[in-house]
């Protein structure tokens, strides 16, 4: 079974001086062996006398999701600023039942501004286990404009990356790679986007902010699809007993008889 896109994404943007949490909207609808992921993040200002902001929980429609995997920047000197990127993830069995759901996510408080945003996608077919591989990259002080992770997706599986600019501008995706989100705020811009079926000889996933980058943080996450030995090994059983039953009920008949 393929990796599929199901629903309609959803996002929001988010700024506080004093409220660390926030939330938004997700209409889940039917599929099989379904995924939910949600990217987070942005930016704390006052690096030498704020904490960073980071989501300590995320629930979807009041049931709790899995991080994957985070990033974070680490400057530390007056005027500065760090950012932060992040993935979460909930799996077929502990989700809820279908429609309109509320994600409500919980963050740390500094002290200061905070410039924030969030993302949420659906897919079916995914195979119900753990990431099949995670990736985190920071750049206090970038050379240039791109960030990287380094991850080695399988063949067809699926990567979602999501990623963080200390500096306002529009991002592009390289390596086959679609954008799913790219938006900004006064002083900070972030992006997601989907490797789809990988070839599996992916090693590097980048994407680009337009000009000036300043603290970058990128996350990415692989997910693998459901493998067909396992569709192939429940239709046989259900084939086989299928067969039991006819011939069990012909001899139950033939009894009576």
């Amino acid at each position: 079974m393929a990796i599929a896109k199901i629903g309609t994404d959803t996002n929001t943007t988010y700024t506080s001086t004093s409220v660390w949490n926030f939330s938004f909207t997700h209409t889940l609808v039917s599929g099989a062996n379904r995924l939910v992921v949600v990217s987070v993040g942005g930016e704390t200002f006052l690096a030498d006398t704020s904490p960073i902001w980071y989501a300590t929980s995320i629930t979807y429609g009041g049931v709790n999701m899995t991080r994957a995997v985070v990033a974070q920047t680490t400057e530390t000197a007056g005027g500065y600023s760090n950012n932060s990127s992040e993935l979460w993830y909930i799996l077929e069995d502990d989700l809820p039942a279908d429609g309109s759901k509320t994600i409500q996510v919980n963050g740390t408080g500094p002290n200061s501004t905070v410039e924030l945003f969030g993302t949420c996608s659906l897919y079916e077919g995914v195979y119900q286990i753990v990431p099949e591989a995670i990736d985190s990259n920071f750049i206090n002080a970038p050379s240039g404009n791109t960030i990287t992770n380094s991850i080695s997706p399988g063949k067809n599986s699926w990567v979602v990356s999501s990623y963080v600019s200390g500096n306002t501008g529009t991002w592009t995706v390289d390596q086959g790679q679609i954008e799913i989100y790219d938006s900004q705020q006064t002083t900070t811009s972030y992006g997601a986007c989907e490797l789809r079926d990988a070839a599996g000889n992916e090693t590097i996933l980048a994407t680009s902010i337009a000009s000036g980058a300043n603290r970058l943080t990128r996350v990415a996450m692989a997910f693998r699809p459901m493998p067909w030995k396992i569709n192939t090994i429940v239709q046989y059983d259900v084939e086989k007993l299928n067969t039991i039953l006819r011939t069990n009920i012909k001899n139950i008949n033939t009894y009576i008889t």
